[in-house]
């Protein structure tokens, strides 16, 4: 399977659980102040699974722009969106690839949606025409330059959303002996020269409150961490899947005990095939103010 196949599949795959477990910073936001909800940036938005969160949260909006530099994911929006609003009884209209229309039938709201081609690096130029800038799960691959450009660009006012933060700690109900080993190993492995350079890794979410609060910007904080079970087919394959997340970048880590790994990893499997397996993926959710 290609990276670029695989990745696909991944997001979606993944979604269901990102929606759970997102907090409630951002409802709570649009209780008192639904202004800052009128135009909202998602970068790195991929599919449109953030959009898609805020429908199901009942949070309106004026303009949605999705930027991704990934194709193949952009592609996937209107397919899955469409589905998704049918369900939920609001008119989705395309006016072309990368250019969409909704109207809620109870609120007679219309919403516009753009999608837009793009490396993270080149949207800075957009970010301040928009009330609330959101990156989803992707804390971690960025760089302490790229984070600091960012807060430094955006003007005062303005709402940075980082949500699904990994933080570096996976735990498992039924413990094993190398798990200490392992989560740390893939931590160290994470911090490694990316496309936006030396990427943060689980240090993200610390690095990231510094440089705000040192900006004397307001973060907010909140958990939005996985809670994954084992008791259904589904659910078994998304534990496989996420188990493979760890195991198969590992397995290329020149620092690994290969023998500790794939050990780890055969008794990690057949918990999940028996049903026994349940995780706890530590996310958090960042929401700044500058």
């Amino acid at each position: 399977m290609s990276t670029k196949n695989f990745s696909a599949v991944w997001i979606k795959s993944r979604e269901p659980y990102d929606t759970r477990s997102r907090s409630k910073i951002l409802c709570n936001l649009y209780k008192n102040n639904k202004e800052v909800f009128q135009n909202i940036l998602d970068l790195g938005g991929g599919t449109g699974s953030f959009l898609r969160w805020c429908h199901a949260n009942n949070i309106e909006y004026d303009r949605f722009l999705i930027t991704d530099h990934n194709q193949t994911l952009l592609n996937r929006f209107y397919r899955i969106s469409k589905k998704f609003f049918s369900e939920e009884h609001i008119n989705f209209i395309k006016h072309s690839d990368l250019s969409y229309r909704l109207e809620r039938k109870k609120t007679q709201k219309i919403s516009k949606i753009n999608l837009k081609k793009q490396e993270i690096m080149k949207t800075m130029e957009l970010m301040n025409n928009y009330n609330l800038i959101s990156l989803s799960a992707v804390s971690d691959l960025l760089s302490k330059d790229y984070i600091k450009k960012l807060l430094d660009k955006v003007h005062e006012g303005k709402y940075i959303y980082f949500s699904i933060c990994f933080d570096g700690n996976v735990k498992w109900k039924r413990s094993n002996k190398y798990d200490k080993y392992i989560i740390s190993m893939f931590n160290k492995h994470q911090l490694q020269q990316k496309t936006l350079g030396m990427a943060l890794g689980s240090n993200s979410i610390k690095i990231i409150k510094e440089m705000s609060l040192k900006r004397e910007y307001k973060v907010t904080t909140a958990d939005s961490s996985w809670i994954l079970q084992s008791d259904s087919s589904d659910s078994r394959d998304f534990q496989l899947s996420y188990l493979n997340t760890i195991y198969r970048p590992l397995k290329k880590y020149e620092l690994i005990d290969s023998a500790i790994l794939n050990e780890w990893f055969i008794m990690r499997s057949k918990d999940i095939q028996l049903k026994k397996s349940q995780i706890r993926v530590g996310h958090k959710d960042l929401l700044i103010k500058t």
